[in-house]
């Protein structure tokens, strides 16, 4: 699983020719530059691809659901750097995260509430861009999504 995840994450940070190439699909580095910025970035209506985890949160306080979420990276030994360009509640931080819980050997009930409370909406997401997009790249990544979160669910 640990594979599947940083390839995930690989694939939702911002595209990388080699990974294209490594995956062997047909796409064009600049339109896939382009359509990043569309779905995931120059995206105001929030309904469509949000790779943040807050925007699939109904009635949630996002001063506590930061809160939280900071004292969870913080519990496990992770700091988040200053510099760092995204929010805590994106994809790929989750992803990261959930990486390093599997790879420190946090107990299996620990991954799984993780992932009901911060990545259980990630087939939904990946609904979306299968909804918004041709570019291969992200639908090999929703694709993906979906078969790992899917696996998941069905193994635990």
């Amino acid at each position: 699983m640990i594979k599947k995840i940083r390839l995930l994450s690989d694939i939702f940070s911002y595209p990388d020719e080699n990974l294209i190439k490594t995956l062997g699909l047909n796409c064009d580095l600049n339109e896939t530059e382009a359509e990043y910025i569309r779905l995931f970035i120059n995206n105001f209506d929030k309904e469509r691809c949000s790779p943040y985890a807050l925007d699939y949160f109904k009635n949630v306080n996002p001063s506590d659901f930061f809160i939280n979420l900071k004292n969870l990276y913080k519990s496990a030994g992770v700091e988040i750097s200053d510099d760092y360009q995204e929010r805590e509640d994106h994809l790929v931080t989750l992803l990261e995260f959930l990486e390093f819980l599997i790879k420190i050997k946090t107990p299996e009930k620990y991954i799984k509430k993780f992932i009901n409370n911060y990545l259980f909406w990630v087939i939904e997401f990946a609904n979306k861009i299968e909804q918004s997009t041709n570019n291969e790249l992200y639908l090999y990544g929703a694709k993906l999504l979906k078969e790992t979160f899917n696996e998941y669910i069905k193994n635990y």
